[in-house]
């Protein structure tokens, strides 16, 4: 196969994805869980905020409070409640589904951070839809979505 030949079956295959929104929203969700998806179960937490987090929202699963946020003894206020109730519905979804000990697997705690992401993805494309065409958007978040946005600071300490 020359390499002429592949790039033009790879533009036919872009195009292809691309030839309507639906498509093209299908398309960057793959993009997506192909590259967000990787190590999304076997990687440890990646920072102590994701443990903090994570420990936080164990916590409240545990004791059955989803006002009163702690981290071991201290309060822990410092965040928006919202991503530890979207943390705590998973896990408890997970519970009743019957995953065994589902509150110490740190991927569930990680699900609604990979929906967080791919709907950034899907609202860049949309907003790129003012600007540039379909195909145009589809590049532009693709390019965006190739260097994982939620490593890049993944060894600096907060």
């Amino acid at each position: 196969m020359k390499p002429a030949n592949s790039s033009r079956r790879l533009l036919a295959a872009f195009d292809f994805a691309t030839s309507s929104h639906f498509r093209a929203i299908v398309f960057l969700t793959l993009c997506c869980i192909v590259l967000f998806v990787p190590g999304f179960v076997t990687i440890p937490a990646i920072d102590r905020d994701e443990a903090r987090f994570a420990q936080a929202t164990k916590q409240m699963v545990e004791s059955g409070d989803f006002v009163d946020i702690r981290f071991q003894d201290d309060v822990r206020y410092k965040k928006p409640v919202g991503i530890y109730w979207l943390q705590a519905a998973v896990v408890e979804t997970a519970s009743s589904l019957g995953l065994p000990r589902a509150q110490l697997r740190i991927w569930l705690y990680r699900i609604p951070s990979l929906i967080g992401a791919i709907g950034a993805v899907l609202l860049t494309y949309w907003a790129a839809l003012a600007f540039v065409t379909r195909q145009g958007a589809a590049l532009v978040r693709r390019l965006r979505v190739a260097p994982f946005p939620h490593t890049k600071d993944s060894g600096v300490e907060r």
